[in-house]
């Protein structure tokens, strides 16, 4: 039984890859965080978008996989003094300078406008 499902899902994937939908759930994921600009859940996420958790899981572990999108925090949630798993707030990779100096990026737009 178990293989028989790991092979549908396998099988859901590649024709999601293929038809385009797992790259449009991407830019969309995307497309909200760079609206939004805070940090957001996985469950926010779905919730904004409309889409099933399950899909999106899987967007954002590609998304993070790729370095397009970030854990900025997590919590450890506990219910009823249970353990729970953590939730992770997502963000926009951060974008560093460098501490002394001009960035390639800040040189290149001096030249371009002298």
């Amino acid at each position: 039984m178990c293989a028989d499902t790991a092979d549908t899902s396998r099988e859901a994937y590649a024709s999601a890859k293929t038809s385009g939908r797992v790259k449009a759930v991407q830019e969309r994921i995307l497309a909200f965080m760079r609206d939004w600009r805070l940090p957001v859940t996985r469950q926010a996420l779905a919730h904004y978008l409309g889409e099933p958790i399950n899909v999106i899981c899987g967007r954002v572990n590609e998304l993070i996989q790729d370095k397009k999108l970030e854990v900025a925090s997590r919590t450890r949630v506990d219910h009823d003094g249970r353990p729970c798993k953590s939730r992770e707030q997502l963000r926009l990779p951060t974008q560093q300078y460098p501490l002394f100096g001009k960035s390639d990026k800040a040189k290149a737009i001096e030249e371009a406008r002298a």
